[in-house]
């Protein structure tokens, strides 16, 4: 068996958008993962989408900037999942695409910031784990969930998290809410990304075949590892996002 690849400690994940006329730029960070996405738009459609892989657990990471190019001609709207019905999440990247849905998101709805902070304390690997969500640094959900389920409170109580959107989608008919929901249980599976030493692999090929762009079978043999990327932010949450400060986003996204 792969070897722990941190003591342990406390997943983070920070997701941050800001928007301005015609754009909306997404920010991403976490222990394995570093994107940012520009938005462009018209006011009613996508029309450019610009992808900055600035830390990436596998080489060909970078190759699935261009298939974001499949945004392009969809018309926003506020619903996170708006874009998954009609582009297939599964030949992206999973963590540029959720970031560039995020964006496009907060571009329908005119927010003009929007962040995310999301905690999952990893102390085994088999354990449950208690993970929190902050929005706009105020705590919106507090889960205590297993590598399948999540086990308090109500109403998450019990619901399998492979299913969980579908009934939060049934459940909860605020946008926010919903994407918190969306938000957390990512931040929960990326959690595991801390639970094994995968440096060592020769290839992605021991991955998730066909979940992402990069575990599409035609391509998973020829990843490879990009090595010393891994963070570990438990006592340093001030670092995520810190390359790009709040007041700066505008300067660097305007035209």
């Amino acid at each position: 068996m792969s070897k722990r690849v941190f003591k342990p400690g406390l997943y983070r994940r920070r997701l941050r958008v800001v928007t301005g006329p015609g754009w909306a730029r997404g920010d991403l960070e976490d222990d394995p993962h570093r994107y940012g996405i520009v938005i462009r738009h018209d006011g009613k459609t996508v029309t450019a989408v610009e992808a900055e892989p600035l830390r990436i657990p596998w080489d060909i990471c970078t190759e699935a900037t261009g298939a974001l190019d499949d945004l392009v001609g969809l018309s926003l709207d506020p619903d996170i999942l708006a874009p998954g019905r009609i582009v297939n999440s599964r030949l992206q990247c999973t963590h540029m695409f959720d970031t560039a849905t995020l964006a496009l998101a907060h571009a329908a709805r005119g927010t003009r910031l929007r962040q995310y902070d999301a905690t999952v304390h990893v102390e085994t690997i088999d354990g449950p784990r208690d993970a929190v969500l902050k929005r706009d640094g105020e705590i919106i959900l507090q889960w205590t969930a297993n590598a399948t389920t999540v086990l308090s409170p109500a109403p998450f109580a019990g619901q399998n998290l492979t299913r969980l959107l579908v009934w939060a989608r049934e459940e909860l008919k605020n946008l926010d809410d919903f994407e918190a929901v969306f938000i957390l249980r990512r931040a929960i599976a990326i959690s595991r990304s801390r639970d094994f030493n995968v440096e060592h692999w020769k290839d992605a090929t021991k991955g998730p075949v066909g979940a992402c762009y990069v575990y599409q079978p035609e391509r998973v043999g020829r990843a490879k590892r990009n090595l010393t990327t891994q963070r570990d932010n438990t006592d340093t949450p001030e670092a995520l996002l810190a390359d790009m400060p709040t007041e700066t986003v505008a300067v660097r996204t305007s035209r």
